[in-house]
């Protein structure tokens, strides 16, 4: 899971497949709205806060890319 501050308001969370096997997710389970995906989102928030800001992170848009490089 890599961190990077784009902007002020704006947060971009990478994600491996390796980080979802970590948390016992697979593609499709991470892609619905399952309680683990929530509990996943949860995760990631608390640790970009911990990582990037202190700041409450407010509006959330969500982006999914499929990472063709291999």
């Amino acid at each position: 899971m890599k961190f990077e501050k784009l902007s002020e308001n704006k947060l971009r969370i990478t994600l491996n497949i390796r980080d979802l096997a970590d948390k016992d997710i697979d593609y499709h389970s991470f892609m619905s709205n399952s309680v683990d995906t929530q509990k996943l989102f949860l995760d990631m928030l608390e640790k970009a806060e911990e990582e990037v800001t202190s700041e409450t992170i407010g509006v959330i848009d969500i982006e999914v890319h499929d990472d063709d490089s291999k």
